[in-house]
């Protein structure tokens, strides 16, 4: 892409017109955008897939994906931009397609005799907007692929935002085949609570040739019947004065405690994350679990966790300290409060209360276990002590000076050397 694209800046004002267009076309079907997303305000979603021979509204493939390392959302080896003919009993090349001779199901294979090699991938396009998500199902089912007993491996990712992916695993899910041997499951999986409200929602379903197996074919995987669920999202009023006052009390290498004014909602949610991480607000209709745990409670979106939910002091009142473990030494956090209505789960987004830190580093294992000091002339003195390796978490010295009653200097070393 990279060398059509100069070709583009290297052409004549005509061809450079026409070039554009093209590229414009490619980047289209490289990317998958332009779908259409179906609305789950009216109703929930089937697919049977009777009669396809192409992705059918709401559905696409994909060009290559290059990110990563097998298994993973964002890595494939083949296009599936169309679909193929994959049914019969034999079949040698990596694709998404249909079997002509029933035409009722759609068929996943990746090849390859060394595992996690190739892949293939298409998405299930879903708008949750005012939705609550409830499941997904469908049928897998194993099909034979000439000789061998390798296997393939069905997993199924979710976006918000067509960049960042979550794998969904449950009963039979991931769906692991091994050619010649009969497999099937009917699948049935809650959906993220980070889904709910979503307007842009992709379920990946990914086929790779997993680990296992001896010798011959990797298998064919069907998929049929998929359904997706949804129920109306509560409607609600949401308080409408945050948490102020924010404050950080004490902080050590891998916890701190905070305290916060409450606004006027009848409960609040703390959400922790990393500085590096992107904010995900929580969602009106979603109940989150918690836990003061960095990373063990519930999450509104990627990698921010819930560490609080209750109603503290009561609305307008001062929290007192909580507290929030779990963290690691040395990192750049962010907690975000927002403050809700009990009566249908009613979260106010808008400019929540906020506040930063750092944790400390972790203390040194200890200090130097050899120190000596020698005179090396009349105006220096020669310093002799632990290497820094001898000691965990440390990354140099703070050595003091003083003579006699005078003031006294501090000297910082990071490396062992003479003074």
């Amino acid at each position: 892409m990279k060398n059509f694209t100069s070709v583009v800046k290297n052409a004549n004002p005509f061809l450079k017109t026409f070039l554009s267009i093209v590229l414009s076309v490619l980047l289209f079907a490289q990317n998958g955008v332009g779908q259409t997303y179906y609305a789950m305000s009216g109703g929930n979603y089937t697919e049977g897939f009777t009669g396809w021979t192409g992705y059918a509204t709401n559905w696409n493939g994909l060009a290559i994906l290059g990110t990563g390392t097998i298994p993973a959302a964002t890595k494939t080896t083949v296009a599936t931009t169309s679909l193929a003919n994959i049914g019969g009993a034999t079949a040698t090349s990596a694709a998404i397609g249909y079997d002509a001779a029933s035409s009722t199901k759609l068929l996943f294979l990746s090849t390859g005799s060394s595992d996690n090699t190739s892949a293939v991938a298409c998405d299930l396009n879903l708008n949750f907007t005012n939705r609550t998500a409830g499941t997904l199902s469908f049928d897998a089912a194993t099909y034979f692929n000439q000789t061998g007993d390798r296997k393939g491996t069905l997993k199924v990712y979710y976006s918000i935002d067509g960049t960042n992916w979550t794998e969904i695993t449950g009963t039979n899910l991931p769906y692991v085949a091994t050619n010649n041997v009969t497999g099937s499951a009917s699948i049935s999986v809650s959906l993220p609570s980070a889904i709910s409200g979503q307007s842009t929602v992709k379920l990946r379903f990914y086929y790779h040739n997993g680990s296992g197996g001896t010798a011959g074919s990797r298998p064919k995987i069907s998929l049929d019947n998929v359904g997706v669920t949804s129920t109306a999202a509560s409607s609600c009023t949401p308080p409408t004065t945050q948490p102020s006052s924010f404050s950080i009390n004490t902080i050590a290498p891998t916890s701190t405690n905070f305290a916060f004014t409450r606004g006027n909602g009848d409960s609040v949610i703390v959400v922790a994350r990393l500085n590096s991480t992107t904010a995900v607000a929580p969602t009106s209709g979603t109940i989150y679990t918690s836990n003061s745990v960095f990373g063990s409670g519930g999450t509104t979106g990627t990698n921010n966790f819930v560490v609080y939910k209750g109603t503290a002091a009561g609305a307008s009142t001062a929290t007192g300290n909580l507290s929030v473990t779990g963290l690691a030494a040395g990192s750049f956090y962010v907690l975000t409060a927002y403050e809700f209505s009990s009566t249908g789960t009613c979260y106010n987004t808008t400019s929540p209360a906020t506040i930063n830190f750092n944790t400390f580093s972790a203390t040194p294992s200890g200090n130097p276990a050899i120190f000596s000091a020698s005179a090396t002339d009349q105006n220096n003195i020669g310093l002799s002590f632990s290497a820094l390796s001898s000691l965990t978490n440390a990354s140099g010295y703070l050595i003091f000076q003083r003579a006699a009653s005078s003031e006294l200097h501090l000297y910082q070393l990071t490396e062992q050397r003479t003074r």
